[in-house]
């Protein structure tokens, strides 16, 4: 397997592994503030998304070649939070650079020739 590819996977694993970190914490944090809706809501979405990117680093080491698209789509939606995080929205500045770096450098993955070669559609003949 290429370098660009496992890059692509340990970098998903990674970000699986920060997604799991933040739901212990609203676990932690509902469990002693007490679970309000809003914690459940934020409770819920946080364990889809890890459920989310999980499987897709599951799929892109099984080879599955549809998956790339989600990835690129995780990676921009990444971006978009780390523009917010930019912002002051979502706490101090350096969580922005937490989310701009991985983004940038999974987007770079996805279009790079090694992974674009590996999960890329065969081209169809006519």
């Amino acid at each position: 397997m290429h370098p660009a590819v496992t890059g692509l996977i340990a970098l998903l694993w990674l970000e699986t592994a920060l997604l799991a970190a933040g739901l212990v914490l609203v676990v932690v944090g509902g469990a002693q503030a007490g679970f309000t809706p809003t914690t459940i809501a934020l409770l819920v979405t946080a364990a889809i998304l890890v459920a989310f990117v999980a499987s897709l680093a599951v799929g892109l080491r099984g080879r599955r070649r549809r998956l790339l698209g989600g990835v690129l789509t995780w990676q921009v939606l990444q971006l978009g939070c780390s523009i917010v995080g930019f912002q002051g929205l979502l706490g101090p500045e350096w969580l922005g650079w937490v989310l701009f770096v991985p983004a940038v450098a999974g987007i770079a993955l996805c279009v790079s020739r090694p992974v674009v070669a590996t999960y890329g559609s065969a081209p169809k003949d006519r």
